[in-house]
């Protein structure tokens, strides 16, 4: 383990507040161990980071978190780091969450070209990991649907949106 990723170790057993600065520095220096830890750190001690940091800040380093576990598909061995699979459905979730709130519409817009950068840089693999890991539960919601509407007309990205439209209109919230 990095010296970073026991720094994020410690703070989670412990209790006190930790400074932005040092989230910063964990999110922005820390390897993809590093920032699996910070991820489950927001998660289950967000009030703990005084100040908090924004909003925008937090969702930039969620996504590029949860969309590098997806593509590369890290091997598994550490309790913390998603697997592909989990990093998509973990994403899905977040959209739909996201979803919920007017003010995250240009924070959905990010993601989803994102998403479709990394679909088209993919390996067959990696594509059935975004379509049925991602996408799939992501279209679950009318609301993310608009989001990926541009992928129906797109023969590359249409050959996972409509398999991926069709599983989320049957799963539809």
């Amino acid at each position: 383990m990095t010296d970073l990723t026991n720094e994020v170790d410690s703070a989670r057993a412990g209790t006190s507040d930790i400074p932005r600065t040092q989230y910063q520095r964990w999110i922005r220096a820390g390897d993809l161990s590093t920032r699996a830890r910070v991820y489950a750190f927001t998660r289950d001690a967000w009030s703990r980071i005084k100040p908090a940091p924004e909003m925008s800040e937090q969702c930039m380093f969620m996504a590029e978190y949860l969309i590098e576990c997806l593509v590369s598909n890290p091997p598994q061995g550490d309790d913390f780091v998603h697997s592909g699979f989990e990093a998509g459905y973990e994403l899905a979730a977040w959209l739909k969450h996201l979803a919920k709130n007017a003010e995250a519409s240009s924070i959905i817009a990010d993601v989803a070209r994102r998403l479709e950068a990394a679909y088209r840089a993919a390996d067959s693999d990696t594509r059935n990991r975004i379509e049925t890991g991602a996408l799939e539960h992501a279209l679950e919601s009318r609301k993310v649907r608009a989001f990926f509407a541009g992928w129906s007309t797109d023969p590359l990205l249409a050959e996972a949106h409509g398999p991926a439209l069709k599983w989320g209109l049957s799963h539809s919230d």
